[in-house]
């Protein structure tokens, strides 16, 4: 049997928790149900939990008592008393091995556990006195998750760092979502995850002093009125805008003509942009009636602007890599118009 080293970071302990919990299962062959040492390790409400067979009642768990002390054949016993003795003494005999093996496989695991803990939670658990002699795998589990499987008040202010931290411009912006990815991780492992309108919350606070996503987040919240379809699942519109928002491109490569370079098309241009990357990532956009649409509804005229790079099709496409419907072997779907992952030209 083997275990991995906890780093002693709440981040990596529902992985390490899985990792014991598992290996305890399959530590023993001695107890029942085929749940190893699981009984000596889960907390009841844990252990009740666990599959049993069809027809069981569950019951909380109860350890393997010791068999006792040898049976004792009396002297001068009759004949009928020595065949009674000898079915007492096998049947001891083999309830003696049985908690003997047991008892092995469970010091075995026991002394796996410690071994894989990080240094401060093992001398913690350590007494002066008796060491870990009276220490269980059930009281190793409860410290583990007493300290380690709950978020605490700086455990929180720590994650709220992550994901308040402003994006820098030039940086890539997959980085600043795998950051609040591994946040919101983080608190799910712990049973302590954030709402989704949080989620977003920071996600916007973050990028809000940068000023390239405003007009992006304000047509995305336009196209999900509902707070509810507000969810931090959404990105793809960000990842969307921001592949092919690129500020060190020419426009020539973009599929804009040269004499593009008046503000008030810039920005007619840059709209356009934002309307073509929500779309595209929106799964379903409000749709207004026929009968109530008005002469004043707004209306796109023409075909879409070609603006976008694609890694099967190139440059002046009308989607992205990502948008692709009918990529080519091969096809890298996070390649940009800066960064073409060897895609066509």
């Amino acid at each position: 049997m083997s275990l991995p080293t906890f780093s002693g970071n709440k981040a990596d302990f529902h992985q390490f928790r899985h990792t014991y919990v598992e290996l305890a299962k399959s530590a023993s062959v001695i107890c029942p149900f085929n749940h190893g040492l699981l009984g000596y390790l889960l907390p009841a409400a844990e252990w009740l939990a666990l599959p049993f067979p069809v027809g069981h009642i569950p019951a909380a768990f109860a350890p393997a008592a010791h068999p006792g002390v040898e049976p004792v054949l009396p002297n001068g016993a009759t004949a009928l008393a020595v065949s009674t003795h000898r079915t007492h003494w096998d049947q001891w005999k083999f309830a003696t091995q049985q908690y003997q093996t047991q008892h092995k496989d469970l010091c075995d695991f026991k002394v796996l556990l410690l071994a894989a803990l990080d240094p401060v939670s093992r001398r913690r658990l350590t007494d002066p006195a008796t060491g870990t002699m009276n220490v269980s795998v059930g009281d190793i589990d409860a410290f583990l998750v007493l300290h380690h499987g709950t978020l605490v008040v700086t455990d929180y202010t720590a994650l709220l760092a992550m994901l308040s931290a402003p994006y820098t411009l030039g940086t890539p912006l997959t980085d600043l979502l795998q950051r609040h990815r591994d946040a919101h991780a983080i608190a799910l492992s712990q049973g302590q995850p954030f709402p989704a309108i949080q989620k977003v919350h920071y996600l916007k606070t973050a990028l809000r002093p940068c000023g390239r996503f405003e007009n992006c987040i304000m047509v995305w919240q336009l196209a999900h009125p509902l707070v509810a379809n507000q969810t931090f699942a959404g990105v793809t519109a960000l990842e969307d805008f921001n592949d092919a928002f690129d500020t060190n491109a020419t426009s020539s490569s973009l599929g804009f003509a040269a004499s593009i370079s008046s503000p008030a098309v810039t920005v007619q241009m840059v709209t356009e942009l934002i309307v073509a990357a929500v779309t595209a990532s929106s799964q379903s956009r409000p749709r207004v009636p026929a009968a109530t649409a008005t002469a004043h509804s707004p209306r796109r005229a023409g075909p879409s602007l070609r603006i976008h790079y694609c890694w099967t099709h190139g440059p002046r496409q009308n989607h992205t890599s990502r948008q692709c419907l009918k990529p080519a072997p091969g096809h890298d779907h996070t390649a940009t118009s800066t960064d073409k992952k060897c895609g066509k030209t």
